[in-house]
Parts: C-alpha cells; structure tokens; sequence
C-alpha cells in the first residue's frame, strides 16, 4: 500500500505551516478566520484558494480541501496540483480516486515535482487495480532520490525511501533493473518516461544493424569471389 499516513501527515505539516502564514491576514471581526480569504477567493485570487484548502485540510475536512485546491489548480496554482494528485492517490476513502490520481502524479512527476515524483514511485509499486509496475515505480523512487532536495514537501524521510527502493529491488530480475536506471537516465536528459521505454527496445538497434551489414559483406564477398556459383 501506499504509505498513506506518513504521506499526509507530512502535508498536515506543511499546510499547516503555509496555513499560518496567512493567519494575520485572515483574522476578522465576522468571528471567521478564514473570511478574508474567502472574500480573496471570490476575486478569483489562487493562493487565497490554496490556502482555504490547506485551513480545511488541518481541520480533517479533506473534501472541501480537495473542493478549494481544485479551485486554486484551475487557476494555475502549481502546488495545488501536487496537492490535488497527493489527496487522490493518499487520502482517505472519501477522495481518494487512483484512476484520477495515477495520471496527474504521472504528469506533475514528468515535469519535475519530487512530490509527486515519490506519489508516482508508490502508486506504481502497488498499482492501480493491484496491478504494479515496478519497472517505472523503481525509475521514479531513482528519480526522486536525486532531486529530493528541490522537494517542498519533504513527504518521508530520504532513509524511508531508501528502504523501499531496497525492498523492491529484491524482487526486479536483472532486466527489469537495467530497465528502470535506464528510463531514470533518460529522463535525467529530458526524456520522456514513454519514449525512454521505447528507447530500451531502440537501445538494439545499433547492433542488430551492425550484425545486418557484416553480414551483407560477407554474402557480397562470396558472390564476388572467383569460382563462385555467380560466375
């Protein structure tokens, strides 16, 4: 399973950190915290929006959290994307939606997000259905182990992350390896996870062509030769 209490209980903390940021600003004579915010949201302002999901997220109310940083996403805010694909793959039973979740931690991952890079890693070792994909969960735990340092979000401690690259390399054949540093090589020269896998299969072209050409010299040699069938 996805490691679905320390991911979100690291992003508790986080939204909780952001959250107070914006506290001062909140505070109104209405009684409601958030009213200000409200009143930004309703001028079409993202952080404002992010923010109001993060307040309803530390308050457990992962719906309306999921309901704002959608908002906020739709508006351009980036890390309300990391948010949103983070809730579908790791929240609880009422948002979480892997079929919706998989894709956009795919894509945030494809362009750089270490959150979302270490969401993928998961959600691809256990698979959407039960079925894995381990190849691309190793690439992307490779991935995210490189850049975890740009991690806003510090969803687990890199030594966690660690372990579970060491307990599904114990059941990769040598293949699947070499497949998995390869695409995370690739991807490090901004290729994309779907051309690096096709790359693996290109990666033979080379010696396929060289074995085709010596041997079309050999059968030009032969036929060339003197006494041979052709003369």
């Amino acid at each position: 399973m996805i490691p679905i209490v320390p991911l979100f209980n690291a992003a508790r903390l986080i939204c909780h950190g952001v959250s107070d940021l914006s506290n001062s600003v909140a505070r109104s004579l209405s009684g409601d915290p958030d009213y200000d915010l409200k009143r930004a949201a309703r001028q079409g302002n993202e952080s404002a929006m992010f923010n109001l999901g993060n307040h309803a997220f530390n308050r457990g109310e992962e719906v309306a959290a999921m309901e704002w940083w959608n908002q906020a996403a739709d508006r351009g805010h980036q890390f309300a994307l990391v948010c949103l694909a983070m809730g579908y793959c790791c929240g609880s039973d009422r948002v979480k939606n892997l079929s919706i979740g998989i894709p956009k931690a795919k894509e945030l991952a494809v362009r750089g997000f270490p959150e979302a890079q270490l969401i993928s890693a998961y959600a691809n070792r256990d698979g959407d259905n039960g079925i894995p994909n381990v190849v691309h969960a190793h690439a992307w735990f490779t991935i995210y182990l490189r850049l975890v340092s740009r991690a806003r979000l510090l969803l687990e401690p890199p030594d966690a992350t660690r372990r579970a690259v060491a307990e599904l390399e114990a059941k990769l054949n040598p293949a699947e390896k070499s497949a998995a540093i390869l695409i995370a090589q690739n991807w490090y020269r901004g290729i994309s996870l779907e051309t690096a896998a096709r790359n693996r299969t290109f990666s033979y072209l080379p010696i396929v062509a060289c074995i085709t050409l010596v041997a079309l010299i050999f059968a030009l040699f032969i036929w060339l030769a003197p006494g041979s069938p052709s003369h």
